[in-house]
């Protein structure tokens, strides 16, 4: 992306693993997909180094205001 255009930031979410992981078993999909995406769970966290910015959350709530930061914007109003 950041050599067909000037104007990208790239963002990695980092969430616990724990939490990460709850989430993906929760998750209405197949045991296939489900086996893939925490397979992939390492590999993917390499991305961080090569990101912009990093956000780590505990909540949404908090990661939409992190990135609403990063990018100069005011988050929604619920």
């Amino acid at each position: 992306m950041k050599t067909n255009f000037k104007n990208v930031i790239t963002i990695y979410i980092r969430r616990e693993k724990k939490a990460l992981l709850s989430s993906i078993l929760r998750k209405n999909s197949s045991n296939e997909d489900k086996v893939n995406r925490i397979v992939a769970i390492d590999f993917e966290e390499q991305n961080a180094a090569i990101c912009d910015y990093v956000v780590e959350f505990d909540t949404y709530e908090q990661a939409v205001g992190d990135i609403c930061q990063i990018l100069g914007i005011k988050p929604a109003k619920k």
